[in-house]
């Protein structure tokens, strides 16, 4: 089966101030004048025994200002480490993707441009589909860019899985565990106040204990982890990711799938390590950002229906994480959490943190719960996605001079 490695890069400004307001959040963004995580990454790709694989990157940027000098920056730290790995590039960005988007509107198809994007989480992890699928590749692997591989026999694991019979179905979506910088698959508890409330960590470590550390061999799982999922390309052609999501887009992805009556099968023994930067962000604002993610699969559950082809979400499915936050009690334990980490911020004498910390209660209450029902957008952006696709594997050759030339 012919398979790629592929990653997206969330690129920020240069290192003095890599976010100002304004910008699109990303956990962790590349600064314009450094090489972030790509060196010990391709550096790790070493340790793989099978070589038959190459790498697709996705460059996008965190401001719009910055798309040109982004792609000219990635490109050419990506090559030069590529290089040095002895792995084949493939590589999309900006200009990519205006050639792509300037096929779809010779087509007629000017409907489907929505479809491929590189603002956002779940919209650069699709255009790493859309890259695999205009190469014709079998399977996708997903990463992190702040991912290492640590075990030689990953891609042959990932070959002898896929499509394997696994209760009764092949598998689709094949997926594994982090191992933390410390070696270990439990995260850190924080020792923060509004933890107690705002207890994700906490949660996760419970979802890993269950599905992970004492589970069987494989197993069916509610949540998988962005940086290590194999999807094939019967798979990914058909669940794509749900564009408006905010973070969490690959434990959406997983609710997609059982919309779409797939499944994620989890491997115990698939492993790679995560070692990621800090984030540049004060505490609430990824808080925030959870709020919004929460709040989006909240209603798409709520609004979820069976139907010819798509079928009805129950939450309990999603315990412990991540339903315990679509549960009843969502409000009060962001209200609780919030109102303590403002209280913290206050003894530290940072009024602004302390207010948006309080703003985040009424984004909570009122501006993250969704103007319009995520279900019925799902499966309308679904529609799209697999037209779109469907035009690129009827048309490979072309799409792909047109994208690639002669690569």
């Amino acid at each position: 089966m012919d398979l790629s490695i592929v990653f997206p890069m969330f690129w920020g400004r240069k290192k003095k101030k890599v976010v100002k307001d304004g910008d699109y959040f990303y956990d962790h963004p590349t600064a314009l004048d450094d090489e972030g995580t790509i060196p010990p990454l391709f550096e790790s790709l070493k340790v793989l025994k099978d070589r038959e694989f190459d790498i697709i990157a996705i460059a996008g940027a965190n401001h719009p200002s910055k798309a040109e000098a982004v792609e000219k920056q990635a490109n050419k730290l990506l090559n030069k480490y590529a290089s040095q790995a002895g792995v084949k590039l493939h590589f999309f960005s900006y200009s990519h993707l205006q050639r792509l988007h300037d096929y779809l509107r010779e087509l007629g198809k000017e409907d489907l441009i929505e479809t491929i994007s590189l603002v956002g989480y779940s919209p650069l992890r699709n255009a790493c589909l859309v890259a695999a699928h205009i190469l014709n590749k079998d399977i996708a692997v997903s990463i992190d860019d702040d991912c290492l591989f640590i075990e030689p026999d990953y891609i042959g694991r990932i070959k002898s899985k896929m499509l394997s019979d696994f209760e009764g179905k092949p598998i689709h979506a094949y997926c594994g565990p982090y191992i933390t910088a410390k070696d270990t698959i439990y995260l850190d508890i924080p020792t923060a106040p509004h933890a107690v409330y705002w207890n994700v960590i906490e949660v996760m470590n419970e979802a890993f204990r269950k599905y992970i550390v004492e589970a069987p061999g494989m197993m069916e799982v509610p949540f998988a982890i962005m940086g290590n999922i194999a999807v094939h390309r019967d798979f990914y052609t058909r669940v794509p990711l749900d564009p408006p999501m905010q973070r969490g887009e690959d434990m959406d992805w997983v609710m997609n799938s059982h919309i779409l009556g797939e499944r994620f099968v989890m491997d115990k023994d698939l492993v790679i390590k995560h070692d990621p930067p800090p984030r540049p962000y004060p505490t609430w604002r990824p808080l925030r950002e959870d709020i919004y993610r929460f709040r989006y699969q909240q209603a798409k559950i709520a609004n979820s229906k069976d139907g010819d082809v798509y079928h009805a979400l129950q939450r309990e499915r999603y315990l412990p994480y991540p339903g315990t936050f679509f549960q009843d009690d969502f409000i009060a334990r962001v209200t609780h959490a919030c109102t303590i980490l403002a209280n913290d911020y206050l003894t530290k004498n940072e009024p602004e943190n302390a207010r948006e910390a309080l703003n985040n209660i009424y984004h909570a209450y009122y501006l993250a719960k969704p103007k319009n029902d995520p279900f019925q957008s799902f499966i309308a952006f679904q529609k799209k996605w697999e037209e779109m696709m469907g035009i690129i594997g009827e048309n490979r050759d072309d799409v792909r001079k047109r994208i690639y030339g002669t690569d």
